[in-house]
C-alpha cells in the first residue's frame, strides 16, 4: 500500500536511520551525473594550453572551447525545467544525459577546432538539463526539512568537482592526454543512467503527450534562449576579444536586452503556462537569495578560478602542484557544505548560516588581496582555509533558503529551477568579468614596463591580452629582473580581481539580511514524487 507524506518524513527522519525506498540509489544517480558535469567545466580550463596546441587552434577558438559549453548550459536551464513539469521529470532527464554523452563523444574525439566546439556545446545542453533537473528531482523526492541532508551531498559533489578538476585535467594533460578529460565522464555517466533508469520511477502526471505538448510555452522559451544566449556571447568576449565600447559588444548587448524585454511582456500578458513563472521574483526572500545565488557562482569561477593562475605564473608551481596548493580550499568547502546541510536540517534555522558564510567568504577573498610575491605559505593558506569554509557553506544554505522561500509559490520547480540558473548564470559573469578585469590589469600594468617590451608585444594586442600564453611565457624568460617584474604585474591584477570579489560577496552579505524565515517543518508534497508515496489528498491540502 502506498505511503503517506506523514510516512515518508518519518522514513526519512535524521534519527530513523530509514531512507524511502530508491531514494538512496537515485540520489547516488544524481550525484555522479553531477559530479560529470562539473568535472567537465572545470577540468577543461587548466588543460586548454595543451588543447590548443596539439589541435594547432587560434586563441579565438580556445577562448569559444571554455565558453561555448557554459553559455549553452546556462541558456537552456530554464527550458529543461520549465518542460520537465509539462513532459516529466525522468524523460527529460534522460534527454538531457543523452545529448551530454553524445557531446562528450564528439568532443573526445575531435581532431579540429569545429568538431570540439560542436561537442562542447551539445555537452553544455545536456549539462544544463543534468544540472537543473538533479536540484528539481531532489525537491520533488524529499521533505522540506530533511532537504539539507541530501542537498549537502550533492552541493559536495559541486564542491569537490569545481576544486578538484583543474587537477585532474592537469594531470591527463600533462600525463597522459587532454582527451581522458572527457573519457572520464562516460562511466560516470553511464553508471547514474542505469541507476536513473532502473530506481527513479516518478509519478505519471497522467496526461496524454498532445495534451503536454499544448502546454509548452513555445514563445517563451524561444524569446528566452534567443535573449539570454545573445547576451552571454558578448559579455564573455567584452574586453578580452573585443573592447565593452566596440559595435561587436554593445549591439548583441541592446539586443538581447530588448528581446529579454519583450519575453517579460509575453510571459506577463500572453504566456497560459510561462517558462519563468516571473511571480517568484515579487517574494523578497527568493529575489535576495537568487542575488546572492549570482553572486556566489561568479565567485567561484572569477575568485577561484584564478587561484590557479597565481600558482603557476607568481608561484612558479606545474599545473599539478598548483591543484595541490588547492587543498585548503578543497578540504573545508566540502565539511562545510556537508555540516551545514546537516545543522539546518536538525535546527531549522538558516538566516544566520547564511550570513556567517558570506562574512568568511568576504574576509576570506580580503585576505587574498594582502598575498604578493614573498608572502609567506602560510598566509595564503589561513586566507584559504576561511573561503573554503564560506564558500562551503553557501552552497548549502543558499539552496536551502530557496527552497523554505519558495513553499509559499505554488512553483517549487521553477524555483529551484531558477536557483541552478542564477548560479549558472553567475559563474559565466564571473568568467566575463573576473577576465575583463584581470586582462584589462595587465595589460595596463604591461605598458607601462619599458623592461618588458619584448614580451609585452607577444602578449598584448591591440584591445586584449592573450592569458593562455601569459603563464608559460612567465616561466620561460630566463631574466630573473623581469620574470620579477611581471610577477609583480600579475600579482596585482589578481588583487584587484580577488579585491572586487570581495567587495560584492559584502554586498550579497549585507542583502541577506533582508531575508525571511520561513518554517522548514512544512510538508509540501510535489506533483512529481517517487511512486509509493502518494500525493496528500485534497482534505489534507487544506
Amino acid at each position: 500500500m502506498a505511503g503517506s507524506p506523514s510516512e515518508l518524513e518519518a522514513k526519512a527522519d535524521p534519527d530513523s536511520g530509514a531512507e524511502p525506498p530508491h531514494l538512496s540509489f537515485t540520489l547516488l544517480a544524481l550525484a555522479l551525473l553531477m559530479m560529470a558535469v562539473v568535472l567537465n567545466v572545470t577540468s577543461l580550463s587548466s588543460a586548454l594550453p595543451t588543447i590548443s596546441h596539439d589541435l594547432g587552434i587560434t586563441a579565438v577558438q580556445t577562448f569559444w572551447v571554455g565558453t561555448s559549453s557554459l553559455i549553452s548550459s546556462t541558456s537552456f536551464q530554464p527550458v529543461f525545467g520549465s518542460l520537465s513539469s509539462i513532459v516529466g521529470r525522468k524523460p527529460m532527464m534522460l534527454i538531457a544525459i543523452a545529448s551530454f554523452t553524445g557531446g562528450t563523444v564528439i568532443a573526445s574525439r575531435a581532431s579540429k577546432a569545429t568538431a570540439l566546439l560542436v561537442g562542447r556545446s551539445i555537452q553544455g545542453l545536456g549539462a544544463g538539463g543534468i544540472t537543473n533537473l538533479s536540484e528539481v528531482i531532489l525537491t520533488d523526492l524529499v521533505p522540506l526539512r530533511l532537504r539539507g541532508r541530501y542537498l549537502a551531498c550533492l552541493n559536495s559533489v559541486w564542491a569537490i568537482g569545481s576544486t578538484s578538476g583543474p587537477v585532474i585535467g592537469a594531470a591527463f594533460a600533462q600525463e597522459v592526454t587532454w582527451r581522458w578529460i572527457f573519457y572520464i565522464n562516460l562511466p560516470l555517466i553511464g553508471v547514474g543512467f542505469c541507476l536513473m533508469i532502473i530506481f527513479t520511477k516518478l509519478q505519471p502526471l497522467g496526461t496524454s503527450l498532445r495534451h503536454k505538448l499544448r502546454d509548452v510555452d513555445c514563445g517563451g522559451i524561444l524569446l528566452f534562449t534567443t535573449g539570454i544566449t545573445t547576451i552571454l556571447i558578448p559579455i564573455t568576449w567584452g574586453g578580452i576579444m573585443f573592447p565593452w565600447g566596440s559595435w561587436h559588444t554593445l549591439t548583441p548587448l541592446v539586443v538581447g536586452s530588448a528581446t529579454l524585454l519583450i519575453f517579460v511582456a509575453y510571459e506577463t500578458f500572453t504566456s497560459a503556462r510561462p517558462v519563468i513563472p516571473l511571480t517568484l521574483f515579487r517574494t523578497r526572500t527568493l529575489l535576495v537569495s537568487y542575488v546572492g545565488t549570482a553572486t556566489h557562482g561568479l565567485i567561484l569561477s572569477c575568485g577561484l578560478y584564478y587561484l590557479p593562475f597565481y600558482f603557476q605564473a607568481v608561484k612558479g608551481y606545474s599545473p599539478i602542484l598548483s591543484g595541490v596548493a588547492l587543498f585548503p580550499v578543497t578540504c573545508t568547502v566540502l565539511p562545510g557544505a556537508m555540516a551545514t546541510g546537516i545543522l539546518i536540517s536538525r535546527t531549522g534555522r538558516y538566516r544566520g548560516v547564511v550570513w556567517a558564510g558570506w562574512l568568511l567568504v568576504s574576509l576570506g577573498l580580503g585576505l587574498n588581496c594582502l598575498v604578493n610575491l614573498d608572502t609567506p605559505n602560510i598566509v595564503w593558506i589561513v586566507s584559504l582555509v576561511v573561503l573554503g569554509l564560506g564558500v562551503g557553506i553557501l552552497f548549502s544554505a543558499l539552496n536551502i533558503v530557496v527552497l523554505a522561500a519558495a513553499t509559499m509559490h505554488p512553483e517549487q520547480g521553477s524555483a529551484a529551477t531558477m536557483f541552478t540558473f542564477f548560479r549558472a548564470l553567475g559563474q559565466t559573469l564571473g568568467v566575463a568579468i573576473g577576465g575583463t578585469i584581470f586582462a584589462n590589469r595587465v595589460r595596463a600594468n604591461l605598458l607601462t614596463q619599458a623592461a618588458v617590451a619584448n614580451v609585452r608585444d607577444d602578449v598584448v594586442g591591440n584591445h586584449q591580452v592573450d592569458l593562455v600564453a601569459l603563464v608559460p611565457l612567465i616561466n620561460q624568460i630566463s631574466d630573473p629582473t623581469m620574470q620579477q617584474q611581471i610577477r609583480k604585474v600579475y600579482v596585482d591584477a589578481l588583487r584587484v580581481v580577488w579585491a572586487f570579489c570581495s567587495a560584492i560577496a559584502g554586498v550579497a552579505g549585507f542583502l541577506s539580511l533582508g531575508m525571511q524565515h520561513y518554517e522548514l517543518s512544512h510538508r509540501v508534497v510535489t506533483q512529481q514524487a517517487l511512486q509509493g508515496n502518494s500525493p496528500k489528498s485534497p482534505s489534507e491540502s487544506k
